[in-house]
């Protein structure tokens, strides 16, 4: 069952995945990253057209699937955003080549067992 927040409580994004798994895919790039994931952290998005407003240059490849350009392009980052529950899962960190060969709006979660869910 989903809750229907007031509009004025603003907790920020819940994301699954962490920022030192982001570094470690694309060397040379933590400071990218690190933008990337305290500006969605700490968003307040509501639709894809708030998302906008914060980075001009993702793109909605459907099935509630995003595609963020990291620096200027070279990488891509492709997350699950749910909206309603301000939650983020990330689903494919890669060069630009890399993601091409994929299919972006398909791609899923993989949970491993072992993993457990950390808030950050």
């Amino acid at each position: 069952m989903l809750l229907d927040l007031p509009p004025q409580i603003k907790y920020g994004y819940y994301i699954q995945g962490n920022n030192s798994s982001l570094c470690t895919k694309a060397p040379g790039c933590s400071n990218c990253f690190k933008k990337w994931y305290t500006e969605t952290k700490s968003a307040d998005w509501k639709s894809f057209n708030e998302l906008k407003k914060t980075f001009h240059t993702a793109d909605s490849v459907g099935n509630d699937r995003y595609v963020f350009d990291i620096k200027g392009n070279k990488y891509r980052l492709i997350a699950l955003i749910i909206f309603k529950v301000r939650t983020v899962f990330i689903l494919f960190i890669g060069t630009h080549s890399e993601y091409d060969n994929i299919e972006a709006d398909k791609i899923s979660f993989k949970k491993k067992k072992h993993e457990i869910r950390n808030k950050f």
